[in-house]
């Protein structure tokens, strides 16, 4: 039981002490998920480790200012290597478009470039995001309705 106990304690030193060194710039994947005036932005970095910021700014169509915001726990995803192949695509050949109506705007960067902004979900940008959609934290997740992203 103490040789539990000690391993455990060991493997949470570790974890902290690789995520505390990750500064935001250094994270490869930053996507903000905007509608209104809420925003999540999601920071993933190759390893996996990442967190949420969640919170109340400028309208979606502007650029962001964030007003008020909450942080979530470091946590971490299995499926990065995906989202980050398909973004380094996009970092060949940005996507940028412009406003439609009411619906959610995804602003999406890869090692600190814009590479994908628009207001609908690109099937490649889509097929990226999905593995990594439930094993974001309860209450950070702007992709699942029960969570309430937007009220």
């Amino acid at each position: 039981m103490k040789n539990i106990i000690i391993l455990v304690g060991l493997l949470q030193g570790i974890i902290s002490y690789g995520t505390a060194k990750i500064t935001q710039s250094e994270y490869d994947v930053h996507t903000d998920v905007r509608l209104g005036q809420r925003f999540y932005s999601i920071f993933l970095h190759k390893d996996g480790f990442g967190y949420v910021v969640k919170g109340i700014g400028s309208y979606y169509t502007e650029p962001l200012r964030i007003d008020s915001s909450v942080s979530s726990n470091i946590f971490r995803v299995d499926s990065i290597k995906g989202l980050i192949h398909i973004l380094s695509k996009l970092n060949i050949d940005s996507t940028i478009k412009r406003p439609m109506g009411t619906i959610p705007r995804v602003e999406i960067y890869y090692k600190n470039k814009k590479v994908y902004d628009a207001y609908r979900w690109d099937q490649s940008v889509w097929n990226g995001l999905r593995p990594i959609i439930s094993q974001l934290p309860h209450g950070f997740n702007p992709f699942l309705v029960n969570d309430n992203p937007f009220e």
